[in-house]
């Protein structure tokens, strides 16, 4: 079921991050056109800015706590992958803010035709 979902399966020392997201889209704004934005061009953008080290996958709640909720899955190999990123304090590392500089752009166009605000919560989850 992994490799189905992911492309590729998980195994043991890869890092998920699980963020919740709490969404709130501008007035004229779908969830459809906010969701087409990012499958379509968010998170290619991001997979190639991070030259494939982080994959992102948007997820929607089925059941459970988050039910009718979304997330996103940064999907990384290792936590040294997570780390060349991200400081230990959740931060963006030097090198991460080099990668994520380059997505000034596409986040602009976020913040500026869908989103009203963006936050996360996230844990981070090592494969045994």
């Amino acid at each position: 079921m992994a490799g189905a979902i992911f492309g590729q399966t998980l195994q043991k020392g890869n890092l998920l991050g699980v963020h919740v997201v709490d969404l709130k889209l501008k007035p004229d704004v779908t969830y459809n056109q906010w969701k087409d934005f990012m499958l379509n061009k968010f998170i290619p953008k991001f997979k190639e800015v991070t030259q494939g080290e982080i994959e992102l996958y948007l997820i929607e709640g089925s059941r459970g706590e988050n039910e009718n909720g979304i997330g996103i899955i940064y999907f990384f190999k290792s936590v040294a992958a997570r780390d060349k990123y991200f400081n230990t304090d959740g931060s963006i590392s030097d090198y991460g803010q080099q990668a994520f500089d380059k997505l000034n752009t596409i986040n602009q166009e976020a913040t500026e035709k869908f989103e009203k605000s963006f936050i996360t919560k996230y844990t981070d989850w090592i494969v045994q």
